[in-house]
Formats: structure tokens, C-alpha cells, sequence
């Protein structure tokens, strides 16, 4: 009896635990990129999605990705107007589980909402656009994948 026990609550922990180990190398990213002309927000986007491929474990999706970063891409003028660089306002949000309301039989009805973990403004010079990509992907990296990244190595996963 006592061994039909422990294999049903190995086979329960190990279905449990496989989703865990299933979702461990992706993390999901959808990127919104808005700026005044076309061009510059076809450039920003081309980098920072070309710089978060280069990192291996990152899947570019828009349907209900893990993370969102949303820049905001300015173009800063000298005072007579000329253009002089530019200004990258980013925000980034994970997905998780929001409250709703309390169901009648008192079990929570949840949504899927996001929750932002950061914001950061980058600031160059004309020629600085595709260094300044390359910087918020690293941030990116360093302050939000990697932390989970450590948590997946200490356990295992």
C-alpha cells in the first residue's frame, strides 16, 4: 500500500513539475516601438528585436508574450531645429495573474494583466541610435533575465 502511495505522488509531482521544465529556456517578448516617422521606428525595432535574438532564450511573439517592452523613440533638436540625436523612453511589464472577482463557491476569477518592472530613458547623438538599442536589450538582459535565469540554475531547471 505504502508503495503505490510514493509512485502515485512521484507521478503527480513529476506531470506538476513539467510544465515548469517546458517554459524554462523561452521567455517570450513582444516589442512596441512608437515614433513621429516611420523609419526610425522600423530602425529601433529592427535592432532591438535583432539584439534580443542574439541572446538565444528570447521568442519575439505579440500574442500574450511573458514580458512587454514598449520605447518610445523622440528626436532631440538643437534650438534653431536641427536634428541633434535622440531619446529612447522604455518601459518594460511582465504577465501575471490579476484578480477579477470572488466567484460565488469563493474561488478567485482571475485575468491575465501586466505589471511593469522598469522603466529607463537612454539618451545619444545622431549616430548613437543602433549603440543605444544595443544598450536597452543589455539592460534588459542583465536586470530581468538573468535573475530568473539564476533561479532556474538553482533549482535545476
Amino acid at each position: 500500500m505504502k508503495v503505490i502511495f510514493h509512485l502515485t505522488l512521484i507521478v503527480l509531482l513529476l506531470i506538476l513539475v513539467q510544465p515548469i521544465y517546458s517554459q524554462k529556456k523561452d521567455f517570450s517578448i513582444s516589442v512596441d516601438v512608437q515614433a513621429k516617422d516611420k523609419t526610425t521606428q522600423n530602425l529601433v525595432e529592427s535592432y532591438i528585436t535583432r539584439e534580443l535574438r542574439t541572446l538565444g532564450d528570447v521568442d519575439i511573439k505579440e500574442n500574450e508574450p511573458f514580458y512587454r517592452m514598449t520605447i518610445i523613440v523622440l528626436k532631440n533638436k538643437s534650438t534653431d531645429g536641427l536634428n541633434i540625436g535622440y531619446t529612447l523612453s522604455i518601459t518594460t511589464s511582465y504577465r501575471n495573474k490579476c484578480l477579477h472577482s470572488v466567484k460565488k463557491d469563493g474561488k478567485p476569477d482571475t485575468y491575465a494583466c501586466y505589471v511593469s518592472s522598469g522603466h529607463s530613458v537612454h539618451i545619444g547623438g545622431l549616430g548613437d541610435l543602433r549603440s543605444m538599442c544595443e544598450e536597452v536589450v543589455n539592460e534588459f538582459d542583465i536586470e530581468t533575465l538573468k535573475p530568473t535565469r539564476d533561479v532556474f540554475k538553482k533549482l535545476g531547471i
